[in-house]
């Protein structure tokens, strides 16, 4: 394990908006004495998803890990090894007994990175070398990339591993790059990561990991259904930002009606290159944030109305997305009091768990 720095400002933006997920290398604040919060989703079937995030009580935060069965959503017991810290922030199912789960824990000052599996019976908790994760993408059950980085006094680093099947295995990364704040593979030589301050998209060729250029903006979110349909999704100078890559290069298409400075895309589901789903936040104040979410219909981007899923609660944010087909789309999130927030489209409407 490493003892990592209170990295502050550079990271308090990295998974949530302010008020979800604390940064790697935090603890939950001694006001918080209670809250729960969901990072990330991952959809096989209808009958079949998982969310992940954390459950803080003052001076402890466990993992926290929810499971739908096609009626209920129901916690599943889940390793938290840390004495202090245990966050998951991402979830990658593969099949229904082969799901991963990347985050970070903490024993006193010394934080480590955390690594979970589902088998079909239980999760178990893997160590690793990084000192934190943020995102894992699943190609298949030999092909499972996760992303994060290295904490230390003079910086913090980007991290990859990969899974092969049997083992997880440290692939090189340019040591004075920023740490990594996403990730979406379509291959094992074939692979995106988003770099912090998530102004820059890095891509694996099988061989190396080369910087892309881009068109300017903040990137958060990044996934795809091939290796010539990839979307960016994130925020610009004065709304939504969504950048697709075409097999050539990154192209910026145009935000919906009606956003504005502030509005933030934090997470993707590219259900086909005709539907992608994107959700985040309306920025107002920081405690005044509402929900946000819009869709790609393979020729425009379109907002989508949404009401607060949750009555707790002023600041709200989507922060994770993920759908197995055009009528089963999740999303969840949570408020800054700490309320959960799950959403599901049905092909239809979004309407709030439990009333779904």
């Amino acid at each position: 394990m490493r003892r990592m720095r209170k990295i502050g400002i550079l990271v308090a933006g990295l998974i949530g908006f302010v008020g979800l997920l604390p940064p790697p290398g935090e603890a939950a604040s001694p006001y918080e004495s209670s809250r729960e919060t969901l990072g990330d989703v991952s959809v096989l079937s209808p009958t079949d998803a998982w969310a992940v995030g954390s459950r803080q009580t003052w001076p402890t935060e466990t993992t926290l890990i929810e499971h739908w069965d096609g009626h209920t959503w129901s916690e599943v017991d889940s390793p938290s090894p840390g004495d202090q810290v245990n966050v998951l922030r991402s979830v990658a199912a593969i099949s229904p007994g082969d799901v991963w789960a990347v985050g970070d824990s903490a024993v006193g000052d010394d934080y480590s990175a955390l690594i979970e599996h589902w088998d079909g019976v239980s999760w178990t908790a893997m160590s690793s070398p990084a000192t934190w994760l943020t995102s894992v993408s699943a190609v298949g059950p030999n092909d499972v990339w996760a992303v994060g980085g290295i904490g230390g006094p003079g910086g913090d680093y980007s991290f990859v591993e990969h899974w092969n099947g049997s083992r997880w295995t440290v692939v090189p990364t340019d040591p004075l790059k920023s740490f990594f704040v996403g990730v979406w593979a379509a291959g094992g030589d074939d692979a995106w990561a988003v770099t912090s301050p998530a102004t820059e998209i890095d891509h694996w060729d099988g061989d190396s990991w080369t910087e892309v250029d881009t068109p300017s903006g903040r990137v958060w979110g990044i996934a795809g259904t091939s290796t010539s349909d990839v979307w960016a999704v994130g925020e610009g100078d004065s709304s939504t930002l969504a950048e697709h890559w075409d097999g050539e290069s990154w192209h910026v298409t145009h935000p919906p009606r009606g956003t504005r400075p502030r509005d933030t895309l934090k997470d993707l589901a590219t259900i086909s290159p005709t539907d992608v789903w994107a959700v985040g936040y309306r920025g107002h104040r920081r405690f005044e944030s509402t929900p946000l979410i819009e869709h790609w219909d393979g020729t425009h981007w379109q907002r989508t109305p949404v009401s607060s899923p949750t009555a707790q609660g002023r600041a709200l944010a989507l922060v994770g997305v993920d759908g197995s087909r055009s009528d089963d789309v999740w999303a969840v999130g949570a408020s800054y009091e700490g309320g959960i927030a799950m959403l599901h489209w049905d092909g239809t409407s979004w309407r709030k768990y439990p009333n779904v």
